[in-house]
């Protein structure tokens, strides 16, 4: 029995892990995405490009927060929920504020 690149990618998404070769793969069928029941489209990851942008946008619009901090793990998240009501956890925000710091930090050494 041999295993499919959907063994490989349903393993390695269930991990939180995003192969680099998943949009190969969907692009020529290799792997098909779960439908989402609500709306049904495609549980497709988001490429790594539109993921940097999100995070580039997250720290413009935090920065524009009196007092925000990247540093400070437990303040930002909550001054950005206080400030725009959105709804989501503070330890999900605060993973987001630290990915979207370390690309802006990466900046000026890689320009992707």
């Amino acid at each position: 029995m041999y295993a499919t690149p959907t063994l490989y990618i349903e393993w390695s998404l269930s991990k939180g892990i995003k192969p680099d070769w998943l949009d190969f793969a969907i692009d020529k069928g290799f792997f098909k995405p779960k439908k989402i029941a609500e709306n049904n489209e495609t549980d497709r990851p988001i490429h790594k490009r539109t993921e940097n942008n999100y995070l580039r946008l997250i720290m413009v619009l935090a920065n524009g927060i009196k007092g925000f901090n990247p540093n400070k793990p437990f303040e930002a998240p909550q001054l950005i929920i206080d400030e725009t009501g959105v709804q989501i956890k503070q330890d999900t925000l605060a993973s987001y504020i630290s990915r979207a710091y370390e690309l802006e930090s990466k900046k000026g050494s890689n320009p992707n």
